[in-house]
Order: structure tokens, then sequence, then C-alpha cells
């Protein structure tokens, strides 16, 4: 009689199998297509250009270089949720989430250039003349750029550490 009664709503640990599912497969996915070491050359490779097109625009008062660094620190901020969320995925598939120094400081550094990134936006659009040679405050933007770039830098080289081990 039992066989006779049909299921009309799946159970709600049914749901979240789907979900387990799901969330396993786009993991597995993510680490298979290296998703992390391609993301993360984004930040990498803007972020260096994003400060010395600074230092230019305020050195030459050169609005349009200002311009240009503004538009790349928007995809850096961007870009950063894909290259930490990715970057855990990875900590969790292929080190199995062990927990070392190198991860530590990865993890660190990566909050620093997200929060960096996000504080140094929102910076530019309540202060469009930031950059300006004139701004009283250009030392503090242009000091959290460089603490922006050397969290980014180091969580390169302990990433690097990692995947060339002994090198």
């Amino acid at each position: 009689m039992n066989q006779l009664i049909k299921k009309e709503n799946p159970a709600p640990s049914d749901n979240i199998s789907y979900f387990l599912r799901g969330y396993n497969y786009l993991s597995d996915q993510t680490s298979r297509h290296h998703v992390h070491p391609i993301s993360v050359h984004i930040p990498n490779g803007l972020l260096p250009v994003s400060v010395i097109f600074i230092v230019l625009a305020m050195l030459f008062h050169f609005n349009p270089l200002a311009q240009a660094a503004f538009y790349n620190m928007r995809v850096v901020l961007m870009a950063m949720p894909i290259v930490l969320v990715s970057g855990y995925t990875d900590w969790k598939n292929r080190y199995k989430g062990k927990l070392s120094y190198r991860f530590v400081i990865k993890m660190i550094c990566g909050s620093v250039v997200l929060l960096s990134s996000l504080v140094l936006v929102i910076w530019q659009i309540i202060d469009p003349a930031v950059m300006e040679g004139t701004s009283m405050t250009r030392w503090g933007f242009l000091s959290l750029c460089f603490l922006m770039l050397a969290a980014a830098v180091m969580a390169g080289y302990q990433g690097g550490k990692l995947v060339f081990k002994g090198k």
C-alpha cells in the first residue's frame, strides 16, 4: 500500500541535496578549469597600471589619466569577488582546506585589495578632484593605492610559492 502513495513535493532534504550537488559541481569546475589563476591576472595586471596612471595624473595634472585609472579600478573592484571565491574554492579543493600561514596571508591580502578598491572607487565618486595636484586628500588616496598594490603583490608572491614549491 505504501507503494501506491505518490510524493507530490520532494522532501526538503531532496532540495538541499540538489543544491549541494550543484554547488559541488560548480566548485569542481572552478578548480578544474583554473578560474582562480586566470581571474587573478585581472587585478594584478590593472592595479600597477592604475597606480602609475594616478601618479602621472598627479604629477602632470592630466585628468584623462586619472579617469583611465578610475575605470581600471572599477574593473578591479568587479573582478575581486570572483578572485576571492575562486581562491577559496581552490583552497578547499586542491589543498583540502588546510590552513597555513601562506593561505592566511593570501586571504588577508585579498581582503585588503577588495576593501581598498572599494574605498578608492567610492572616494573618487565622492571627490572627483582627489587625484588633482591641488587636492588636500591626494596623499591619503595615493597611500591607499600603494597599500592595495603591495597587498596584491604579496598575495601573488605567496601564490607563486604555493604553485612553484622550492623554486
